[in-house]
C-alpha cells in the first residue's frame, strides 16, 4: 500500500462561504465506488488527478469558521490518494458492497471532524483487483457539493489523464449571494431547514456514536422491463418517471413493513440547477428537498403521482434555497451549528432519497476504458438516507437505503420481497452482474 499527498498544481487562494445546504450537510460525507475492467496505471491517474484539482481546488481544501460562518478555505492543501492491491474479484469486491463488507474499497472522510477543519475534504483510494480490473474509490465532504459536482470532478479528472480540455466549472467563492442573486423570485414560503433542541442534538450524537455504526444496507435492483411495467400499472392521469415510480414503489413498501408507523415524510432531493434555471456547471450543494407526507395504506400509484405534481410545479411552489438562507442567517451562529432538513428525526427516521441516475457516471472513462460498475458506498450514519442509481451499463436502476437492524430484516422478509418485485417476469433481460449479486 503507498499513499501520497496530492496538491492542485497552482494553487489558488480561495475562502467558499457556504450555503444553508452546505451547512445542514455538514456532518456528512458521500463516499462512491467506479468499477473498471482494466488494471489501471496508479501514475497516470495521480498525474491527472493532480490537473484536476488544478480546475477544482476546492476538493483540496479545508473547512473552517470566520466569525461563526462556515467556509471552505482552498490554500492547495491537498488529498490523500492511496494505491492498494487486493487478490478479491471486481464480482467479489461489488458482492462486498451489497452486503455491507465493502469498506475497504474506499478510504472515507470523517464529515463530521472534517467539519470543524480536522482532515480532509477528500480522499481517494484506487484498488487493483485480482482479475486485473481496478476500482477507484472516492469520498468527499458533502459540504464540497452534490453527487453532480463530484461528477464535474470525476469528468475533470478523466479529461486530464486522456490529455483533453478540461470542461470549465462555475465556481463562486459567496454562495449564499450568488443563490440569492439568480434564484427565481417564488419559491416555497416555508424553510425546509430547521435548528434542533439541545435534547434532539444529544439524542442524535447518542445515535452516532452508539447505533449509526450498526446500519445494514437495503439494496434493490429493478430492471428496464420491470420498471415499464410499473410505469404502465401507475400512469393514469400523467406521465410519470422511472425514478417517480420506483421512489412510490419502494415508499408504499417502507410503510406496510412497520405497520406501528403511521405516517413519514418522503424527501426527495431536486438538483434546482435545470429545475431553476442555474447555470448546469455550478459547484455546490444545488439542492433543495421535495417533501412528501406518505401514509400507511397509500398505494404507490397516488404517491407517485403526487411526487411527479409537486416536481412539475418545483420552481415556483417548493424551492426553498432562498428561504433556507435567510432562516439560516437569522438563527445565529449557535443555533446555526444545529441546522437540518426538517425531515430530520432523531426518534423516526424519515426516508431521503438522492438522484444520481442521468450524470454519467457510466461515461467516465480512464485508458480507454468506460466504467462497468458504479455504486455509493452507504456509510452514512443517518437511517433512512437513500440513492437511485443507473444498474451496470446504465441499465435499469439500483435502489439503495441505509437502515437500523430491525427495519432491514423487515423489508428483507420474503413477502416483501416478491411485493417489490411483484412486475419482475422470469424472462425478463437482466444484466448478469445483477442476478449474482441482487439475486
Amino acid at each position: 500500500m503507498s499513499t501520497q499527498l496530492i496538491s492542485p498544481l497552482h494553487a489558488q487562494r480561495l475562502d467558499i462561504r457556504c450555503s444553508a445546504v452546505d451547512v445542514a450537510l455538514s456532518n456528512v460525507a458521500i463516499h462512491f465506488v467506479f468499477f473498471f475492467q482494466r488494471q489501471l496505471d496508479t501514475t497516470v491517474l495521480a498525474d491527472g488527478f493532480a490537473h484536476a484539482l488544478t480546475n477544482l481546488p476546492i476538493f483540496a481544501g479545508r473547512m473552517t469558521l470566520v466569525g461563526g460562518a462556515l467556509r471552505i478555505r482552498c490554500r492547495g492543501q491537498g488529498v490523500p490518494f492511496t494505491s492498494v492491491s487486493s487478490d478479491r474479484t471486481l464480482h467479489e469486491a461489488i458482492r462486498a458492497l451489497t452486503e455491507d463488507s465493502g469498506d475497504w474499497l474506499v478510504d472515507p472522510v470523517n464529515g463530521a471532524t472534517a467539519r470543524w477543519g480536522f482532515g480532509p475534504l477528500c480522499k481517494v483510494r484506487v484498488t487493483h483487483l485480482a482479475d486485473d480490473a481496478t476500482a477507484i474509490g472516492v469520498s468527499i465532504h458533502h459540504a464540497i457539493g452534490d453527487l453532480q459536482t463530484l461528477m464535474f470532478f470525476m469528468n475533470a479528472w478523466s479529461a486530464a489523464a486522456a490529455g483533453k480540455p478540461l470542461p470549465e466549472p462555475v465556481l463562486v467563492e459567496d454562495r449564499a449571494s450568488y443563490l440569492d442573486e439568480h434564484l427565481p423570485a417564488d419559491g416555497a414560503a416555508d424553510p425546509g431547514v430547521r435548528c434542533l433542541g439541545l435534547a434532539e442534538t444529544a439524542r442524535s450524537l447518542l445515535y452516532l456514536a452508539k447505533d449509526g455504526r450498526k446500519q445494514r444496507t437495503l439494496s434493490l435492483y429493478f430492471g428496464d422491463d420491470e420498471i415499464t411495467r410499473m410505469r404502465e400499472a401507475y400512469e393514469s392521469r400523467m406521465r410519470l418517471s422511472a425514478n417517480d415510480v420506483v421512489c412510490a414503489h419502494v415508499s408504499e413498501a417502507l410503510m406496510n413493513a412497520y405497520p406501528a408507523v403511521d405516517r413519514r415524510i418522503l424527501a426527495i432531493s431536486v438538483n434546482t440547477r435545470k429545475r431553476c434555471g442555474l447555470d448546469p456547471m455550478l459547484v455546490g450543494n444545488i439542492l433543495s428537498a421535495l417533501n412528501v407526507d406518505i401514509r400507511r395504506g397509500e398505494t404507490a400509484r397516488s404517491i407517485a403521482q403526487r411526487i411527479r405534481y409537486d416536481v412539475d410545479h418545483f420552481a415556483d411552489e417548493h424551492c426553498d434555497m432562498r428561504i433556507n438562507q435567510e432562516f439560516l442567517d437569522s438563527a445565529g451562529k449557535w443555533r446555526a451549528a444545529r441546522c437540518v432538513a426538517t425531515g430530520f428525526n432523531p426518534v423516526q427516521w424519515n426516508p431521503l432519497i438522492t438522484n444520481v441516475s442521468g450524470f454519467g457516471v457510466y461515461r467516465v472513462n480512464f485508458e480507454d476504458t468506460s466504467a462497468t460498475y458504479c455504486t455509493m458506498v452507504m456509510k452514512v450514519p443517518v437511517a433512512g438516507y437513500g440513492s437511485l442509481i443507473e444498474g451496470a451499463a446504465g441499465r435499469g436502476l439500483v435502489f439503495q437505503m441505509t437502515l437500523p437492524p430491525k427495519d432491514f430484516e423487515a423489508m428483507s422478509g420474503p413477502a416483501i420481497r416478491e411485493h417489490l418485485h411483484r412486475f419482475r417476469r422470469a424472462d425478463d433481460d437482466i444484466p448478469r452482474l445483477h442476478r449474482e449479486v441482487h439475486g
